[in-house]
């Protein structure tokens, strides 16, 4: 294809480029009429549906392998580290900005801002989309999910410099503090007072009274 000569004798561009660039600009167009038009809410759809495809095809692989579900997991919430019931009563969403957990009482970790450095935990934006919600354990144990992994109440504000006692090391600082957020379901460590604040749950279920109610965080579908 020869190449197009401008009047100033030098080279221009040949009809070939010029197609490539009217292609690329019908590229961008159509990607902006698509973010109008709903498709960028269709493509995080997309997105989150193969995500949990993968992770659902993690969990049988795992199944396979090892002959059970993964054990021990992190359940993104607080209990009392004593080990007492939690009734329905006494779960709460998140811990009320200003106040101290109730060393009774479950609830979210974090979830009170999406601002960095305020609140620790789950931003706010993505705890909204969980429900804590009391959960028949039953089914967990059945499948082989026989521990949970939780942070501890007492060690689960963002008033100030805790102090809490998780076994016999006491947790010392801020929840928005922790300098490893991903470690902060794992016990503490006696070389750094405020990386871990959990504890490891073991699930019970009252086969007599049929109870055996868990803080769970259930995914709230309803919601954007």
């Amino acid at each position: 294809m020869k190449t197009l000569k401008r009047q100033d004798g030098q080279d221009g561009f040949t009809l070939l480029e010029l197609l490539v660039v009217v292609a690329i600009l019908a590229t961008i167009g159509g990607a902006v009429i698509g973010t109008f038009g709903n498709q960028e809410q269709n493509a995080a759809q997309g997105t989150a549906t193969n995500s949990i495809a993968a992770l659902e095809n993690s969990l049988r692989v795992y199944e396979a392998t090892q002959g059970q579900l993964p054990n021990d997991l992190e359940s993104l919430a607080c209990r009392p580290a004593a080990g007492l019931t939690v009734a329905v009563a006494d779960i709460e969403q998140v811990v009320a900005t200003g106040n101290n957990a109730v060393a009774t009482k479950a609830y979210k970790i974090g979830g009170t801002s999406n601002l960095n450095g305020i609140g620790g935990g789950l931003g706010k934006k993505l705890a909204d989309k969980f429900d804590l919600t009391a959960v028949d354990a039953l089914g967990l144990i059945n499948a082989g999910v026989t521990n949970l992994r939780y942070a501890a109440t007492v060690a689960c504000d963002d008033t100030g410099a805790v102090q809490a006692t998780i076994g016999s090391i006491t947790v010392q600082g801020a929840l928005s503090d922790i300098t490893i957020p991903n470690h902060m379901f794992e016990s503490p460590r006696p070389s750094n007072k405020n990386r871990g604040r959990g504890f490891s749950h073991e699930l019970a279920y009252d086969a007599d009274a049929a109870l055996g109610l868990e803080p769970l965080m259930i995914w709230n579908r309803g919601k954007d």
